[in-house]
């Protein structure tokens, strides 16, 4: 399966992503 960045998301930007992947997502499928 092909892994979707953070970025790829609606409403996610730089700032989001880094956000995210502080607290441990990585990926789109780690949220899911």
């Amino acid at each position: 399966m092909t892994e979707i960045d953070l970025e790829d998301l609606p409403g996610v930007g730089p700032a989001t992503a880094d956000k995210l992947r502080e607290a441990g997502y990585g990926t789109v499928e780690s949220i899911a």
